[in-house]
């Protein structure tokens, strides 16, 4: 019997590589200790280590890269999960555009950026 992210990520190691990803985790541990610092540092450093760019928020870390690598990453945290935690909730908002390669972070941020000043002074003066 597998777990249900165990299920997916066996699934979804079944695609086709070289699928380039922008994916939003969120990891919230539920149990032991109402502080989460411990969960969130041991995964923030698991995705650090990678070698993946990624961007850490208060609410999730978007990582980029290829499906594969992505979800390997993503299986890394949810077994450092099940360490410590019967039970946790994660979150995956997955970012794929077929036939192009996506923006990266950096540059989707800066374009945000530059559009919504861009509109402010169009539309609030």
């Amino acid at each position: 019997i597998f777990s249900g992210a165990a299920l997916c990520f066996r699934i979804c190691s079944k695609m086709s590589a070289l699928k380039e990803v922008i994916v939003d985790l969120s990891v919230v541990p539920i149990g032991k200790d109402i502080s989460m610092s411990h969960c969130i540092a041991c995964c923030t450093k698991i995705i650090g280590e990678s070698g993946l760019a990624h961007i850490t928020g208060p609410m999730g870390t978007c990582i980029e890269g290829e499906w594969g690598e992505v979800m390997g990453l993503v299986n890394k945290c949810f077994e450092a999960l099940q360490k410590d935690h019967e039970r946790a909730m994660i979150t995956m908002k997955v970012d794929y555009r077929k036939g192009g390669r996506l923006t990266s972070m950096p540059q989707a941020v800066a374009q945000c950026q530059q559009q919504c000043q861009q509109h402010c002074e169009e539309q609030c003066h």
